[in-house]
């Protein structure tokens, strides 16, 4: 799906520049590279430091299948777009609570 969401937003915001993050390098390169290959024109560029990328992001895209948090999300600025999709049982929390940060729910 992160590929998908990815498409998405592309579509309906002027994206200049995409940061990827994921635990594992190699699976960010591949995935840099597909959407190389399929035409992104964005400056793409493969991110270790998570917390790095939250904080200076305005758009985040989290599909993941963990079951805890991916990134702190009290780094956060406020009016940051989040897209979780990848939790999807009880067991997942890709992110962490929200309700700690009203602003995310304006």
């Amino acid at each position: 799906m992160a590929f998908e969401q990815v498409l998405g937003v592309v579509e309906v915001r002027d994206i200049q520049r995409i940061y990827l993050y994921n635990r594992t390098a190699e699976k960010a390169e591949a995935f840099k590279k597909r959407l190389e290959d399929f035409g992104i024109w964005a400056d793409i560029e493969v991110v270790t430091d998570v917390d790095a990328l939250v904080e200076q992001s305005d758009i985040i895209n989290c599909a993941t299948q963990s079951k805890t948090p991916v990134y702190n999300g009290e780094l956060l600025k406020p009016g940051t777009h989040v897209n979780g999709v990848g939790s999807f049982t009880h067991e997942m929390k890709e992110m962490d609570q929200i309700e700690s940060r009203p602003y995310l729910c304006r």
